[in-house]
């Protein structure tokens, strides 16, 4: 389903399969167009053409073909640096329990973290 199915009856409603995923033309004219999901315009353009057609699913993405990660970031904790390391690029979330020092363990982070210059807390 692409839409919504809220105003949808098992009584009026009729599927054909079409034997292929739903295809969308591409092309360079999708530069600076706004389409929803399907293809069609949101912008009160033209129809968008292409040169050939593509699953609007895209491609499955092979996790063998991925950089595997190769920067630690030491982060003075030996817990998390022996138990759970943390690569540059890595997003990190710290959970904790109510009165537990969180907030001080994502603050020690910044300035004592090593191989990430640019390591930010959020």
């Amino acid at each position: 389903m692409l839409e919504g199915t809220s105003e949808m009856s098992r009584d009026g409603t009729r599927v054909t399969f079409a034997g292929s995923p739903l295809r969308v033309p591409v092309g360079p004219g999708w530069l600076g167009r706004v389409c929803d999901g399907r293809g069609a315009p949101l912008d009160s353009g033209p129809p968008v053409f292409g040169t050939s057609t593509a699953p609007a699913g895209g491609l499955p993405l092979n996790p063998t073909w991925r950089v595997p990660p190769a920067e630690p970031v030491l982060t003075g904790v030996s817990a998390i640096d022996l138990l759970t390391t943390f690569v540059r690029g890595q997003k990190i979330a710290l959970f904790s329990a109510a009165g537990l020092p969180h907030l001080e363990l994502a603050a020690q982070q910044q300035p004592g973290t090593q191989g990430c210059d640019d390591f930010a807390c959020e």
